[in-house]
């Protein structure tokens, strides 16, 4: 049977001006889009990748490049700035977007082949933000960002780590820098070994026997895979890299987490264990208390006093950072603060806050954090502030740093950000609540809030612990 809508029926003459028609049509809409663009709101956002070296050292000239993350084209005319990478962190809360802080220092341009040559006079920790404008829009490019650090010049050789925390498995990657005017003398290709405070070495490289030379303002680099001399993986904690030079030895600290090391989302609770010792976790909120009470199994966690844990009230600073070492299997010793002459290490003399003395509680934690990376001077300039109730993004903040995922946050925007009230979040920290949402480490409210600044319980941060802990 023939149909009259079936276009295969439709006879020629009338298949021909339906033809025309759509010809005319199509014409008309494209010449409709060239003359009348889509609005900004409706256009293709391209996200932007900016590159820059890790670390430079005062003063010395080096290259941003910018370029589109989809076709890796180079991008002309980007606006690169520089910005503090951190601020006080205390209050959760974001600055107001009327403070120049947040757009930076224009360092320039970048030119056809999307580089920038730039130098940095004043050492620091710093955001290179990279943005393509038209006066004061954006032509459908997301900005981006890359963490930058510079350092002084040395008038001596420095031997450091590219990270202070690592993941299990990730690779360490060592370097010598030569700041000095005389050329430095390796006795062989490899001539460090990895060890532990007050354990024998954990690694010693396979070196050719061949005379190294590091000339002055050369850099030499190594790797390590955190396997010991027998192959296996290096547990958690605290590590120290030793390289020998004609210089003398040199040291660099970094840690290994124990925390969790592939992006997992598994936050099942565990189950209830028979064992319950305090009369306010019982089991009866399904949300929190399996996980206190399988992490006071563990000896992670203590309660206020033998029989009561206070879930609901709100723990310190430094309760939090203990609670997080003690996870992390970086909890200091308790000799950690005195001389070590079979490393060569000095005491820590000077306090890592000036609000932070020897005799608190918790001192040789936060000192061990401090040196780890997981709390900065620049957060807490005016004091750390222990015995202070420590809100959601502080903790958010220093989970993922103790779990070593510090260089994936600060190089995230945070865009993909879903919470109602993200733009309460700190824009330098909005990559930490993003990296910390996507490793499973963190959620928001039922009313899709992230409320950062609000004061944590005792119960979210063993929920918290529990989640990012390998080691169930």
């Amino acid at each position: 049977m023939n149909h009259p809508w079936y276009i295969c029926n439709i006879r020629q003459p009338r298949l021909a001006g339906i033809l025309k028609l759509l010809v005319a049509a199509t014409l008309l809409l494209t010449f409709s889009l060239l003359t009348f663009p889509l609005p900004a709101e409706a256009a293709r956002q391209e996200s932007l990748v900016v590159t820059a070296p890790p670390q430079v050292r005062e003063g010395e000239t080096f290259t941003v490049k910018v370029s589109e993350k989809s076709t890796e084209k180079p991008v002309e005319g980007a606006a690169v700035y520089l910005l503090d990478r951190y601020e006080p962190l205390g209050t959760g809360a974001d600055k107001k977007s009327q403070d120049p802080s947040i757009q930076g220092t224009l360092l320039g341009n970048t030119d056809k082949e999307g580089i920038l040559t730039v130098s940095v006079k004043k050492q620091g920790k710093y955001f290179i933000k990279a943005m393509k404008e038209n006066g004061n829009t954006q032509e459908g490019y997301v900005p981006a960002f890359t963490t930058l650090t510079v350092v002084a010049t040395p008038g001596s050789i420095s031997f450091y780590v590219d990270k202070p925390v690592y993941r299990r498995g990730e690779t360490v990657t060592l370097s010598l820098y030569n700041g000095s005017d005389e050329t430095v003398i390796l006795s062989n290709s490899a001539p460090w070994v990895i060890t532990r405070p007050g354990d024998q070495d954990v690694f010693n490289p396979v070196a050719g026997t061949v005379i190294v030379e590091v000339k002055p303002k050369e850099t030499k680099t190594w790797t390590w895979d955190q396997k010991d001399s027998s192959g296996n993986q290096a547990r958690p904690g605290v590590y120290l890299a030793r390289i020998k030079t004609s210089s003398g030895d040199l040291w660099a600290h970094f840690a290994i987490s124990g925390l969790k090391h592939e992006k997992q989302h598994r936050n099942e609770a565990p189950p209830l264990p028979k064992v319950k010792p305090f009369k306010d976790v019982t089991g009866e909120v399904t949300w929190g208390d399996p996980q206190i009470l399988r992490l006071y199994e563990k000896g992670i966690v203590k309660g206020v006093s033998k029989d009561t844990f206070d879930p609901d009230g709100t723990l310190t600073r430094a309760q939090f950072l203990a609670l997080l070492l003690r996870a992390a299997g970086m909890e200091p010793s308790d000799t950690e603060t005195q001389d070590n002459p079979e490393l060569g290490q000095p005491a820590q003399t000077e306090k890592p806050f000036a609000d932070v003395s020897p005799e608190h509680w918790a001192y040789r934690y936060i000192v061990r954090a401090k040196e780890a990376g997981i709390i900065s001077d620049e957060e807490y300039p005016e004091g750390f502030e222990p015995d202070k109730p420590i809100n959601r993004l502080e903790i958010c903040v220093m989970a993922t740093r103790a779990i070593g995922l510090a260089n994936d946050a600060e190089g995230t925007t945070g865009d993909n950000l879903a919470f109602r009230d993200r733009e309460e979040i700190n824009f330098r920290y909005r990559g930490y609540v993003q990296t910390a949402v996507e490793w499973g480490i963190v959620n928001g409210y039922d009313d899709g809030t992230f409320r950062p600044a609000q004061n944590a319980t005792r119960r979210e941060a063993c929920v918290i612990i529990y989640r990012i802990l390998e080691d169930k």
